[in-house]
């Protein structure tokens, strides 16, 4: 558990002052604009409409949160904070994760009062009540805890706070800071869903695979190359100009059969130069686990960490666990949903080379088992 010490330096950092809630939390208030931000990369990780999400690094950062994500629009400015807590290795029975929040909740509670509702509670139907699966329920989204904070009048202008405790892969735990600010609701007013057609901002990679829809036809495809990159049994690959392209990506390619259309999509994303220590790959990834997770619920498998044989366990070899397979950094969303184009979404990390490194981003859309089982469509793509 963090001690007592820990705790009162990390409340004189929330409360040392009365300026740090007219300031924001983490420095960063309501309204803050684009050109007053330090980033973390000059391109957003994710836009929708005119609402635009940025990794930044904030002027009052705190030891326990390795990335901070902010949500704003050119005329609204910062509208939302989150924080991203350090992940807290080997926590099964979430000691340390529960140590982490209480601290946290204290340091809040000091300046915000006290959470108008606090949750820690198992589901009644969960089979995962041994002391050591603790962070196994938390991962399977059968154990919540949060605190939550509802707040009128504050000088920082902060609307509502959340706090929550969240496992990647069953074992390792974390802590998530939200802050909405009053100007929110204009924020998510600014959201919107672009069509296929519509030549309206980019909308982020969550909102429907850059823009192209299951089935699309070869025709209405912007092809880089008349012939495809690839062929095999009918199943053809095309790199392409998407509609909706993300800032955070910087080839794509398609996936299709004359009988299907689209079936699969795929970002490639911006190449981390010399990221060794993959603090780069690893911010991109976060930030397009939260904007994916705002769109599409929480993933239904996350694999986050060294594998057990792992040799390539030093700070600066990331990159080459990556590239050997020793390491996973994923997140996969499984719908069932009968109204939902998608089979799968399926975000992770690589590197080629065991230096530099990159995110991929791929959707398969419902009928990519009829693509896999297509015919050879020739050469000639003229009817499609």
């Amino acid at each position: 558990m963090l001690q007592k010490a820990g705790l009162a330096v990390f409340l004189a950092t929330f409360v040392a002052t009365a300026s740090w809630a007219a300031d924001g939390p983490f420095g960063i208030g309501m309204g803050s604009r684009l050109q007053t931000l330090k980033l973390e990369h000059d391109a957003p990780i994710s836009s929708s409409g005119t609402v635009q999400v940025y990794a930044v690094i904030p002027p009052k950062p705190y030891y326990l949160f390795e990335g901070y994500l902010v949500d704003l629009t050119p005329k609204d400015g910062v509208c939302e904070l989150t924080a991203i807590g350090q992940i807290l290795a080997d926590d099964p029975d979430g000691k340390k994760v529960r140590a982490m929040f209480e601290n946290v909740k204290s340091g809040v509670t000091q300046t915000y009062g006290p959470a108008a509702s606090v949750v820690d509670e198992l589901e009644s139907s969960s089979r995962l009540t041994q002391r050591q699966q603790f962070a196994e329920s938390l991962y399977s989204h059968e154990r919540t805890l949060s605190a939550k904070w509802e707040l009128t009048g504050q000088a920082a202008q902060v609307k509502e706070i959340f706090l929550f405790a969240s496992s990647p892969d069953s074992r390792n735990t974390k802590v998530f800071l939200s802050y909405e600010f009053e100007n929110n609701d204009q924020c998510e007013a600014g959201k919107t869903v672009v069509g296929h057609n519509n030549q309206a901002a980019p909308v982020p990679a969550g909102d429907g695979a850059f823009g192209i829809g299951m089935g699309t036809k070869l025709k209405d495809l912007e092809l880089r190359f008349e012939e495809p990159i690839t062929r095999v049994d009918g199943l053809d690959a095309y790199a392409v100009a998407v509609p909706t392209p993300n800032a955070q990506f910087e080839d794509y390619i398609v996936k299709l059969t004359q009988q299907t259309g689209a079936c699969q999509v795929v970002g490639f994303g911006n190449k981390q130069v010399n990221d060794l220590d993959g603090a780069k790959v690893s911010t991109v990834y976060f930030a397009l686990k939260s904007a994916l997770t705002k769109k599409y619920g929480s993933p239904s498998e996350i694999e986050e960490g060294l594998e057990s044989y792992a040799s390539l366990t030093a700070r600066n070899q990331f990159a080459a666990s990556l590239e050997k397979d020793q390491r996973e950094l994923s997140s996969t969303w499984t719908f069932s949903d009968a109204a939902s184009q998608y089979a799968q979404i399926w975000l992770y990390a690589t590197s080629p080379d065991g230096r530099d490194t990159h995110v991929n981003l791929v959707y398969d859309f419902k009928n990519y088992n009829q693509c896999k089982g297509g015919k050879a469509s020739g050469s000639d793509a003229s009817g499609l």
